[in-house]
């Protein structure tokens, strides 16, 4: 898992994951991956942030926006999913998940 290996070459165990993009809209995925890695996982209400991010930078060029500090207290708002104590079904979940990527045959997998 891309995870793993990133908290490994870090060196410094990952504490939070902050997530960003349209899986972020399926609440099972997030409180999956809470629940899979034992750490909080947030993200902001908008899951389109490439959007959010031209919008912003449309909206300092134009004036809208004073600052940088200015679209710091903008879309502040974040869920935060916390993983679950039960980690012996989590872990049986994610047995069988990784069997069900093994299984497909997809050139995309």
């Amino acid at each position: 898992m891309y995870i793993l290996a990133i908290d490994q070459d870090a060196g410094v165990p990952l504490t939070a994951l902050n997530t960003d993009g349209g899986i972020t809209s399926n609440t099972f995925i997030m409180q999956f991956l809470a629940n899979l890695l034992g750490i909080s996982v947030s993200k902001i209400a908008m899951s389109d942030v490439s959007a959010l991010g031209a919008a912003y930078l449309a909206g300092l060029q134009t004036g809208i926006y004073k600052d940088l500090d200015t679209l710091k207290n903008l879309n502040a708002h974040k869920i935060i999913y916390t993983p679950q104590s039960n980690q012996e079904v989590i872990l049986q979940y994610y047995t069988i998940w990784q069997k069900v990527l093994n299984t497909i045959n997809s050139p995309f997998y």
